[in-house]
C-alpha cells in the first residue's frame, strides 16, 4: 500500500511540475499513459493551461478513452470554449449516471465550467432522451444560476416523464422558486418514499422551505403519510410549520401534527403540546400526551 501511495504522489508531482512549467507536450503524452489516473490528471492540467495545441488530443481522449478520463477531457475542452466538450460532458453524465452517482465527478466538472455550461444545459432540457433532460436539471441545480429558473419552469410545464419532472422540480426548488416545491409536493401522490426516490429525497434536501407546503397536504389522505415522514426527516427546521398545524380546523391534521412533533423531538415545542392537551379531540389530546412523553424521555 505504501508503495502504491508513493507512486501516486510521484505521479501527481510529475504532472504538477509539467503544469507549472506549461509543458503542454509532456501533458499531451500523458493522455496516452497506461495508468488512467495519470491520463485524468494530465487532462485536468491541460484544461487549466488552456493551450489550443492540446484541443485535438483532448478531443481524441474524450471520444475514445474510459468514461472517467473522457469526463476530464470534455471538461478541459469546455474550459477552452469548445461547446462540443460541454455537450459531450452532458451525454457522459446521462450514460454514466448510476456508475458515477455519489462520486461528485460531474458536480465538480460542471461547477468548474460555471456559466459556460448554462446555455448547453438549458438546451439539453429539451433533449429527446429523458436521461439527458434529467442530468441537465441536476447540473443546473448545482450551478444555482437564477437565469435557469424560467427555462426550468418552462421545461417542467410540459415534461411528461415523472422521473425527469422530479429532478426539474428539485432544481427549481434549490433555486428557491416555489413552482419547484409545489410540483414535488403534488408528486407525493406517486412517490414511493423509498431510499432513492427522487421526489422524497429532493423535498428532504429542501428542508425548511418545503415544510409549510408539506404541512398543507396533511389533510390529503393520499399524500399525508409521506409528507409526515418527510417533515420528521427534515427535523427541527419543520417544527414551526408543524406547530402551526396544531390550530388546523381538521382534528386529524392536529393529531398528526402532535404526533410528528413528538417524533421530531424538539424541546421548544413542549409548550404548544401542553396547550394541545386541552384540545376538544380525544386523538389530539392522546398524541399530545404521547409526544410530551417522548420529550420527557429525551436525554
Amino acid at each position: 500500500m505504501r508503495i502504491l501511495d508513493a507512486l501516486g504522489i510521484t505521479r501527481r508531482l510529475g504532472i504538477q511540475r509539467m503544469e507549472t512549467n506549461k509543458d503542454v507536450d509532456g501533458l499531451i503524452r500523458g493522455l496516452t499513459h497506461k495508468d488512467a489516473r495519470h491520463r485524468i490528471d494530465a487532462a485536468r492540467s491541460l484544461g487549466r493551461i488552456g493551450s489550443a495545441q492540446s484541443m485535438a488530443p483532448l478531443a481524441h481522449a474524450m471520444n475514445n478513452d474510459k468514461w472517467d478520463v473522457a469526463v476530464e477531457a470534455a471538461c478541459a475542452l469546455g474550459k477552452m470554449g469548445d461547446i462540443t466538450g460541454i455537450e459531450t460532458l452532458i451525454r457522459l453524465h446521462a450514460h454514466n449516471y448510476y456508475v458515477a452517482k455519489g462520486s461528485g465527478i460531474f458536480e465538480r466538472a460542471f461547477g468548474e465550467l460555471g456559466v459556460a455550461a448554462l446555455e448547453p444545459l438549458v438546451r439539453s432540457l429539451e433533449d429527446r432522451d429523458p436521461a439527458t433532460r434529467k442530468v441537465s436539471a441536476d447540473s443546473l441545480r448545482w450551478l444555482q444560476d437564477h437565469r435557469a429558473i424560467e427555462p426550468l419552469a418552462q421545461a417542467l410545464s410540459h415534461e411528461n416523464n415523472r422521473w425527469v419532472g422530479a429532478h426539474i422540480g428539485a432544481a427549481l426548488a434549490r433555486l428557491e422558486d416555489p413552482r419547484g416545491i409545489a410540483f414535488l409536493v403534488r408528486d407525493l401522490e406517486h412517490a414511493s418514499g423509498n431510499s432513492g426516490d427522487d421526489t422524497y429525497e429532493a423535498l428532504v434536501e429542501m428542508g425548511k422551505p418545503a415544510a409549510e407546503p408539506l404541512v398543507g397536504v396533511l389533510n390529503d389522505f393520499r399524500r399525508r403519510d409521506l409528507a409526515a415522514r418527510i417533515l420528521i426527516k427534515i427535523g427541527v427546521e419543520s417544527t414551526e410549520a408543524v406547530t402551526n398545524a396544531l390550530a388546523h380546523q381538521d382534528a386529524e391534521v392536529r393529531a398528526l401534527a402532535a404526533k410528528i412533533l413528538g417524533l421530531i423531538g424538539d424541546p421548544k415545542t413542549k409548550g404548544s403540546l401542553v396547550l394541545a392537551l386541552n384540545d376538544r379531540s380525544d386523538d389530539v389530546r392522546l398524541w399530545a400526551s404521547i409526544s410530551l412523553g417522548f420529550l420527557v424521555l429525551q436525554p
